[in-house]
């Protein structure tokens, strides 16, 4: 069991995303999966952080993920 990675996309200086791993921390699958997120937001360019912040919740879904809530339930998490 591996510890949780939070990965923050961050634009201009405001979050617009978080992403939580919860068993993919260790060193090697980090890695790859920071690699798959890069990949999603720099092979593409949007216009606006809206059309990002789509694409972020498309790639999440199609890798098992999703939206789990508002910043209130990761705060007490």
């Amino acid at each position: 069991m591996g510890q949780r990675l939070v990965v923050t996309i961050n634009c201009q200086g405001k979050d617009l995303a978080k992403i939580y791993y919860h068993w993919s921390a260790y060193t090697y699958s980090a890695l790859l999966e920071t690699k798959k997120i890069i990949d999603c937001i720099y092979n593409h360019k949007d216009e606006t952080e809206k059309e990002l912040q789509l694409r972020l919740i498309r790639f999440c879904e199609e890798n098992g993920g999703g939206i789990t809530g508002t910043e209130e339930y990761h705060e007490h998490e």
